[in-house]
Order: C-alpha cells, then structure tokens, then sequence
C-alpha cells in the first residue's frame, strides 16, 4: 500500500492535520471507473468524505461514522461522473484534508 504525505500543492491542500493523519492519492488516478483512496487516522473519531467538481458542487458525500484509528481505504466507483477535475476531502475529528482527482472518458 502506497501513502503519500498531504502537505504538496497542486494535489493536495493541507489544513492543520494532526500527527498520523493521512491521505492518499486516488489509485488509479485518472481513472475511468473504479479508484482506492487510502487514509490513516491517528485515533477513533468519525470519518466523512466529500467530493466536489471543480465549481465547488458537492456530487458525493460518504458518511464512514466512527472509525477506529489504523489504515482504512475507501473504494469508489466513478462511472456516474462527468470526465473533468474533481477534489475530495476527508474529513477527520474536525480536521480536513483535500486531493485532486482526475475523471476520463
């Protein structure tokens, strides 16, 4: 399993991430179809994940509820989206970090 850390631009927006909370880059990206997006959190705490296309619409929110602290990994299907740039943002004990995700065709 691959990790990236979330503190480069233009992939990644870091804000304010605590020790041990990670988030990886999309895998395939771009992708086509189906993509993992992996991420560690330090402790238990609730976990959401939104993405949004490039105007700043939301088009998916993913509600994980609580999660215990470890590596977790998130498989979505991109088939229902419009090819274009997207960005998703995990959501962590009230902290956030966001990456960019490329959809084809």
């Amino acid at each position: 399993m691959i990790f990236y850390k979330v503190t480069s631009l233009p992939n990644a927006v870091a804000e304010n991430i605590p020790s041990g909370f990670e988030l990886g880059q999309n895998i395939p990206n771009p992708t086509n179809g189906n993509t993992v997006i992996s991420y560690t959190i330090p402790t238990s705490s609730k976990v959401s994940m939104s993405i949004v296309d490039v105007t700043g619409k939301e088009v998916m929110n993913i509600d994980k509820g609580q999660m215990s602290a470890g590596e977790h990994q998130i498989e979505l299907n991109t088939a229902g989206f419009s090819a274009g740039v997207y960005f998703y943002t995990l959501t962590f004990d009230g902290q956030k970090s966001t990456r960019r995700l490329v959809v084809t065709q």
